[in-house]
């Protein structure tokens, strides 16, 4: 194994930055039938929409129009749109005329601004936002600039206690301990004890930060929440595909479904989503008020079918970038000819995140089949805001968890794995069709540092990315033709 000259990193940064250009300047170039619809910052939902002269104004009024399978929705290039999309089956969605991609924002406002903001402890700095807003996964400043670090405490016993000591209470004045930290209490209602959160943006409160350097909205002219819903929602349709969209500040998932058939997703950017809170737990009694956040860029979970993500960036994750993932115990859910190709992944906590459960493993027939993971660029698994979260120890730019995972026809190449905070690589199943077939891959990863795992689930005890590793590439996973370099 070799160690990365910096003529080779630059080369590889090189590679990186001309991807993400490629990606923000694709051209439309979208097939369609039907009939083509427009939506336009300078528009009026009383418009017909049929023309670029005379198109739509909102998200809204794309959701709810009566469309044709095989019509087209194009979104006017260099225009925000906030607020979220419902998808139709059948039904393109893309961009139109010159200049960056539309760009689809979660939430209704921004609230840079000094009106925006009252403060509510000088001593200690906190700032409140006076308008009531939905859970949010965290607020971005000044499109990156900066970002806040939410405070979210467990509740245990009928009370909001530290996730690390559930002994004690949670005030957030006394836990504020670094500027820009926020907590937002969006809980008003109880289901057996804990605390419900709507899967909308229906539960709402009050956020309050730390801001050592005075008024946040004077501070930033840009305050972007991320609010707990779908930015894009598929909800099962057929043959819907996304295009040339940019979409930015979501809560939950940047484009969500469930079981779905004939999704794609192309030529996109992605960037600040997740952190919500998806829930408290209720099931498991060791575990019950726990609280887990999630959000990732494009999410399947169900079974799916000719699923494809092509030539998107994504960046600033909370989870994972690109997922496919169910829990079939008791029911029959197949993963048929997914396809992960030409994507660029930044600082997401997982690059690409899959996984098959069931309990029922004597009978469970489900399974991915024709699973292709070709020609990415992932990089700095785990280094992206995402590394808030209470569960560091997880970062992988492949992460199958410890399902069981069976695949066949699972192929992995031509990718580029380049530096994980943790593992560079968790990928498990159990052998249906032998492990993942890996070829051409490059991976760079501190010598210190873990490689990870690919194999038969359960996972092998992970080793460090050293020598050995080498061996277990090149031999072990079958990765003859493999570039490994480890870096300091």
């Amino acid at each position: 194994m070799q160690k990365a000259t910096k003529e080779y990193l630059d080369y590889l940064d090189s590679k990186q930055h001309m991807m993400r250009e490629r990606i923000r300047n694709t051209v439309t170039n979208v097939k369609y039938k039907g009939t083509a619809h427009y939506v336009a910052q300078n528009g009026s939902d009383d418009n017909d929409g049929l023309t670029p002269e005379t198109p739509w104004k909102t998200l809204e009024k794309a959701s709810k129009a009566e469309l044709a399978e095989n019509d087209a929705v194009f979104f006017k290039r260099g225009d925000i749109f906030r607020g979220h999309l419902d998808c139709q089956a059948g039904v393109t969605y893309s961009a139109y005329g010159e200049g960056k991609k539309p760009e689809l924002y979660g939430w209704y406002e921004n609230f840079g601004g000094a009106d925006n903001w009252e403060c509510v402890n000088e001593e200690k700095h906190i700032w409140k936002l006076k308008k009531e807003i939905p859970d949010t996964g965290t607020l971005v400043f000044n499109e990156g600039e900066a970002w806040a670090i939410k405070l979210v405490p467990s509740y245990v016993n009928g009370k909001f206690v530290l996730r690390d000591n559930n002994d004690v209470d949670f005030v957030f004045e006394n836990e504020a301990k670094v500027d820009l930290a926020f907590h937002q209490a969006c809980t008003k209602e109880m289901v057996e004890g804990v605390p419900l959160i709507s899967h909308t943006c229906t539960n709402t409160g009050y956020v309050y930060l730390r801001c050592d350097k005075g008024n946040p909205g004077e501070l930033y002219s840009s305050i972007e929440i991320l609010p707990k819903r779908n930015t894009i929602s598929v909800g099962g349709k057929k043959n819907v595909t996304i295009d040339n969209l940019c979409i930015k500040y979501c809560g939950a998932h940047g484009v969500g479904s469930g079981s779905v058939e004939g999704l794609t997703v192309q030529n996109c950017e992605f960037g600040w989503i997740g952190g919500a809170i998806q829930h408290y737990n209720h099931g498991n009694p060791a575990r019950k008020g726990f609280v887990t956040r999630y959000g990732n860029g494009v999410e399947i979970y169900g079974g799916c079918k000719d699923y494809t993500v092509d030539n998107c960036y994504f960046y600033q994750v909370y989870d994972a970038a690109i997922t496919h993932q169910t829990d079939c115990s008791g029911r029959h859910q197949d993963m048929i000819n997914v396809k992960y190709t030409n994507n660029l992944i930044e600082t997401s906590t997982y690059s690409i995140e899959y996984f098959l459960s069931f309990r029922d493993v004597d009978t469970n027939t489900s399974i991915m089949r024709d699973l292709y993971i070709g020609n990415n660029f992932m990089k700095d698994s785990g280094c992206g805001w995402g590394n808030q979260r209470y569960n560091p120890e997880t970062p992988a730019h492949i992460k199958s968890w410890n399902s069981q995972n069976p695949a066949e026809n699972y192929v992995v190449e031509n990718n580029v794995f380049y530096y994980s905070t943790y593992d560079l690589l968790q990928i498990g199943c159990i052998n249906r069709d032998g492990v993942p077939v890996m070829r051409g891959n490059t991976y760079i990863q501190k010598k210190d540092a873990s490689f990870g795992n690919v194999a038969v689930n359960p996972p092998k005890p992970m080793q460090k990315f050293d020598d050995a590793r080498e061996y277990a590439i090149r031999i072990g996973i079958g990765d003859k033709n493999a570039e490994i370099y480890y870096i300091d």
